[in-house]
């Protein structure tokens, strides 16, 4: 994978590289630029002239809309190399095929039957309680029975 650069001021192919013809000639074919050409803030291009790759690498880059570049710059430039890793995390879990398969688990327990605490409280003939007592904040009780030496602060329904 070739090294990735973005431009952050405007700038021509010459102040990156100097006067050499040979550098110059292989920077401009490499990242597909002609002679007068300047570098728009958030383009990127590529100082790793013998990678193979490197020109379709730029160009896919290139043809990504502006505030998209701009974004994986920033990310680039905060993460630095593990960037790979970021983008490894998000293909294998927040990918649209990774979220399909959370959403159908969530969407399973959902629908999954009641759980065992639930259903105690649905059994026929046997009525939830309708109200019940909280003890004071003071105390490590909450939800038992109001008894008389207890004030009541709210009532649970």
């Amino acid at each position: 994978m070739p090294e990735i650069l973005f431009a952050r001021n405007v700038s021509s192919p010459r102040t990156l590289v100097g006067d050499d013809p040979e550098t110059l000639d292989a920077l401009l074919t490499c990242n597909g630029l002609q002679l007068n050409d300047l570098l728009a803030p958030g383009n990127a291009y590529s100082p790793d002239l013998a990678d193979p790759q490197t020109p379709a690498v730029v160009r896919s880059i290139n043809a990504i809309p502006q505030a998209h570049r701009t974004s994986l710059a920033r990310t680039a430039e905060a993460m630095g190399d593990e960037t790979h890793r970021l983008v490894a995390f998000f293909e294998s879990n927040l990918s649209p095929g990774a979220m399909e398969k959370t959403n159908a688990l969530v969407g399973a327990g959902t629908s999954a039957p009641a759980s065992g605490s639930d259903a105690s409280r649905r059994r026929p003939g046997r009525e939830p309680p309708t109200r019940r007592w909280v003890r004071r904040i003071g105390s490590n009780w909450i939800g038992s029975p109001r008894k008389s030496t207890e004030t009541p602060i709210a009532a649970v329904r």
